[in-house]
């Protein structure tokens, strides 16, 4: 067991020297998921980054102060529904980790939320998956789910999309059409894709300029944490990757509750 313990250890610890901040996002009252993370992230050198509650807000109070834009949000939705409350205080704490990187200057930071679990598999890998990288990258994905990974299944998928938005059928002629040409993942190294369409903010890293970049988006809050990705990658170029096999994935505490529920 302690052996175990310490290999795993020694496992995270290899990721230190690559980022010059690692932030795991959490709740003052969220003691079970900081204790999980304690026992889980041993090696990591981590801090707690105490993001916004949303009992300390109203939906018609960041709507009038104009800290969330509805009707941006809205537009971008083929279903038209506005942000929950708990997505918009989500989006805020992401964009408050964004502040902090630019503040202190930080080149490349690490962002957990605190219903993250390890693959140490996966991770024992990291530094020769890390060097198939450009030294330039702009965004990278360690955990995520939801994704169209490069098969025939997805690209039929996304011709039919593309199909009902020339057609107005859905309400797909909503979706942007670079959103589209960029649903599918790409082949781009051994170990990575190009991203396409990905869900999930619970383990991914940026630089400095992609964190001012996503504030600039971000202000006010238009979409939820883990939808600007893909969506800031139809507007702009990116550099966004993510690792074939996830590097993080969520613990049961997700199941349970979470940062954006």
């Amino acid at each position: 067991m302690g052996s175990a313990l310490n290999n795993n250890r020694q496992i995270l610890a290899a990721l230190n020297p690559y980022f010059d901040q690692i932030y795991v996002l959490t709740l003052p009252h969220a003691r079970d998921r900081q204790k999980s993370v304690e026992k889980l992230m041993g090696g990591l050198n981590w801090r707690f980054f105490f993001g916004v509650d949303q009992q300390n807000m109203s939906m018609e109070q960041v709507i009038e102060q104009g800290i969330y834009d509805d009707e941006a949000h809205r537009s971008t939705k083929r279903t038209h529904r506005s942000m929950r409350l708990a997505e918009v205080a989500c989006a805020l704490s992401h964009r408050a980790m964004y502040q902090d990187a630019v503040d202190h200057q930080y080149e490349k930071v690490l962002i957990f939320e605190d219903d993250v679990l390890p693959c140490y598999d996966k991770l024992e890998h990291f530094a020769d998956m890390i060097a198939q990288l450009p030294n330039d990258w702009d965004l990278i994905m360690f955990g995520y789910y939801g994704e169209k990974r490069p098969s025939l299944k997805s690209r039929l998928q996304q011709q039919t999309y593309k199909v009902f938005r020339k057609l107005h059928l859905g309400n797909w002629h909503l979706v942007n059409k670079r959103w589209l040409e960029k649903l599918c993942m790409v082949h781009y190294s051994p170990d990575f894709f190009h991203i396409g369409k990905v869900l999930g903010a619970h383990a991914y890293a940026v630089n400095l300029q992609t964190a001012k970049n996503f504030i600039a988006y971000q202000t006010p809050i238009k979409l939820q944490a883990d939808r600007v990705f893909n969506y800031f990658l139809s507007e702009h170029e990116l550099k966004a990757f993510a690792p074939k096999h996830p590097l993080f994935t969520l613990s049961e505490l997700s199941k349970i509750s979470s940062i954006q529920t």
